[in-house]
């Protein structure tokens, strides 16, 4: 841990601490200079998500969106996008959540203006060619087979539709084929000249530079872009869960089982945020956390044990484990996980349990700081989100901060059993 501290303070001298923007049409940018490697990271984010769809909720119109947008621009053609982007390092991806779609590349430091030209140009620009959405179509088509081929990703679908009853975070990203096939490309179109506004975009870039020729760059393409207010976004909220719900679905395609249990909780802006990610990492951070070593190595009842406590900018929070065991120890893990909760409920964690997930969690912001890529990833999130470019800091002090008595007060607070929501994925029964 002190080597890795120190390896943090020489990182923090070779980077520049990061110069933050608002243009006048609300555009948020963050630009940061570090010498330390000859490479930077671009990161594009955007305030559209699969919980934003509107009309087109629950078909995937954003993931939709993400696939056809580098296909062509105004000013390039797919070949001749294809075409930069490999000599740039071929590094560019992109990804689709529930509530932002990000776009980012990885390139040498002296490249970084192309990188931010060509990426700008078709998420800016695009022109979705007809045919080229169809292609993605079909490819959409057989991802979504291949998702429902997955147990982990199903088991994970299953538990947002039971947890939510109501509020969009129930419907999965990629969508469900009777909604998603009809979405047209017209309706693409429609959906990123709404969202895809200045008031909803961030941009990260972080590297080996010239800040003042990178934030000029940025000033013009996107400063210049005019100022279009946002759609009015109204999110169905979730009702008050008084009874507890369980759903269990049998595959004869499985033959383990895949059990989650959740319970709704916060939101980013929550002060217990800090409390209930000391609870998870208490519980399942490690090998030696208290259910990973009663329920995988002492009592050889599951083969995977896992929590996390999910805490997005909007009120859809919930806290949840996920295990992979046996059919035939479903009924014990779930009391055993219960057990695990009343037992905080009644005495705190030690002390030295609080310690240990202090120090994961600075090691993990350590780790994630090493890179341009992750310095990017977190200057943007953090602006996305929270509007605070050093949120991460404020996080890790968060944690600092947690008793062995606020652990208990979230386990009495938000672990009611009538509010706990149970999702199995099993083979069918006779068959395990």
């Amino acid at each position: 841990m002190v080597a890795a501290l120190v390896l943090l303070h020489g990182l923090q001298i070779a980077a520049a601490e990061p110069v933050v923007e608002t243009f006048d049409n609300v555009c948020q940018v963050a630009v940061e200079v570090d010498r330390t490697r000859p490479v930077a990271s671009f990161r594009v984010y955007v305030r559209a998500g699969s919980i934003y769809e509107g009309e087109h909720l629950g078909g995937g119109i954003t993931h939709f969106l993400e696939h056809t947008i580098s296909e062509g621009s105004r000013s390039r053609t797919l070949a001749e996008i294809e075409a930069e982007l490999d000599t740039l390092g071929n590094t560019y991806n992109a990804y689709t959540t529930k509530d932002h779609t990000c776009y980012y590349a990885t390139t040498s430091g002296d490249q970084i203006g192309r990188l931010i030209d060509v990426i700008s140009d078709f998420v800016l620009h695009p022109t979705f060619p007809a045919d080229e959405v169809e292609t993605q179509r079909g490819i959409i088509q057989r991802e979504m087979a291949m998702v429902d081929d997955e147990p982990g990703r199903r088991i994970a679908d299953l538990t947002y539709e039971t947890v939510f009853s109501a509020h969009p975070e129930r419907y999965r990203i990629i969508g469900y084929p009777s909604v998603f096939n009809s979405i047209t490309r017209d309706d693409i179109v429609k959906y990123h000249s709404r969202l895809y506004v200045p008031d909803n975009i961030v941009v990260a870039v972080v590297g080996d530079f010239d800040g003042e020729a990178v934030l000029a760059q940025l000033r013009e393409i996107y400063g210049s872009l005019p100022r279009v207010p946002p759609p009015a976004v109204q999110l169905e909220q979730e009702p008050e869960q008084i009874t507890a719900r369980r759903r269990v679905e049998d595959d004869p395609r499985v033959s383990r089982a895949y059990m989650r249990i959740g319970w709704p909780t916060i939101s980013l802006f929550s002060e217990d945020l800090y409390a209930l990610d000391t609870l998870s990492g208490y519980l399942t951070g490690g090998d030696s956390a208290l259910l990973v070593r009663r329920l995988r190595d002492e009592l050889g009842l599951v083969d995977s044990i896992a929590s996390y406590s999910a805490t997005p900018a909007y009120d859809a929070g919930h806290f949840g484990f996920a295990a992979t065991l046996d059919p035939a120890n479903l009924e014990r893990v779930e009391q055993e996980i219960i057990s695990a909760i009343e037992e905080i409920k009644r005495t705190p964690p030690p002390r030295r349990e609080i310690e240990r997930v202090l120090k994961q969690v600075e090691a993990g912001e350590i780790f994630a700081q090493e890179t341009a890529e992750g310095r990017a990833s977190t200057l943007g999130a953090n602006l996305l989100l929270v509007g605070d470019a050093k949120f991460n800091e404020r996080y890790v002090e968060g944690i600092r901060q947690v008793t062995p008595g606020q652990v208990r007060q979230v386990g009495r607070k938000y672990f009611a059993p009538d509010r706990m929501n149970v999702a199995v994925l099993r083979p069918p029964v006779g068959e395990a």
